[in-house]
């Protein structure tokens, strides 16, 4: 058996369940989260899209998406330069998914806002890891 963070025994009459959550892997973390470096720096929405989650996927196509994010980018400004910042451990919702913050700096192209911080949220898929979502604090 491989190493496992949680076990329980769950009984309920002459009935036994046996639960075993095993280790989440950070194999591949670095290079999801380099590829989304890559993207955002490079403005490219369309690289972005094939690195988002599932959840995402499903609500846009890709030309809705790369429509979306030019949008935004024309109103908040598109990033310049981008500091990464703390990679968070593995955290795991209460419905059982993984996932990690990893914390950014970014300098962005409108004046208006020259600075910002995010986090990124990157989630622990049967494709591996992808973007779930950015925030900022």
């Amino acid at each position: 058996m491989s190493a496992a963070t949680a076990e329980a025994t769950l009984t309920a009459a002459d009935l036994r369940y046996h639960l075993v959550a095993s280790e989440v892997s950070r194999a591949g973390l670095e290079q999801a989260v380099g590829t989304f470096e890559e993207a955002i720096h490079a403005n490219d929405a369309s690289a972005l899209y094939r690195i988002v989650s599932g959840s995402i996927g499903r609500a846009y196509d890709e030309a809705t998406f790369v429509t979306t994010w030019e949008q935004s980018s024309a109103e908040v400004g598109r990033v310049t330069a981008l500091r990464r910042g703390r990679v968070g451990p593995i955290q795991t919702t209460d419905q059982g998914n993984a996932y990690v913050i990893v914390e950014y700096d970014a300098d962005l192209s409108v004046a208006t806002a020259s600075a910002a911080r995010f986090r990124a949220f990157v989630i622990r898929e049967a494709a591996g890891w992808r973007l779930w979502t950015t925030v900022r604090p």
